[in-house]
C-alpha cells in the first residue's frame, strides 16, 4: 500500500472534474516552516517589521517544507507568515520590509 501524506478529504478539495489534482493549490495547505535562528530587527510596530538580510541567505523557501531563508526566520520571530514588501537577491544584503498583516500590504504598495 502507498503511503498517504495528504488526507483524502484534502485531496478531494483539489481534485478537478476530469480527475486531475491541483498539486500547487494543495501544497499551499502546508504551512511554511519556522526557523528560530533569529533576525536583526531594525524597526517594528503593530503592522510592519524591517529586518537586516545577510548576504547568502535566500528570501523565500523553494518548497513549503524547506527552511534556512529570511521568511522562515521571520516566521520563527513573529509566529505568523509575513508579507514581504519587496525582495533582495540571495547574495544581496540589506534591509527588508515585511507587513505583519495582509491589510498593511495595500498601504505599502499604495
Amino acid at each position: 500500500a502507498a503511503l498517504r501524506l495528504v488526507p483524502p478529504e484534502v485531496q478531494a478539495r483539489f481534485t478537478m472534474e476530469d480527475g486531475t489534482i491541483d498539486y500547487k493549490g494543495m501544497s499551499k495547505t502546508i504551512p511554511l516552516q519556522a526557523d528560530y535562528g533569529g533576525v536583526d530587527v531594525v524597526y517594528e510596530d503593530e503592522g510592519l517589521l524591517a529586518v537586516c538580510k545577510p548576504s547568502g541567505m535566500p528570501m523565500n523557501p523553494r518548497h513549503r517544507f524547506s527552511t534556512g531563508t529570511l521568511v522562515n526566520r521571520v516566521i520563527g520571530y513573529t509566529g505568523e507568515p509575513p508579507y514581504p514588501a519587496h525582495r533582495l537577491d540571495a547574495w544581496t544584503s540589506g534591509v527588508v520590509v515585511f507587513a505583519k498583516r495582509k491589510d498593511y500590504v495595500q498601504h505599502l504598495h499604495g
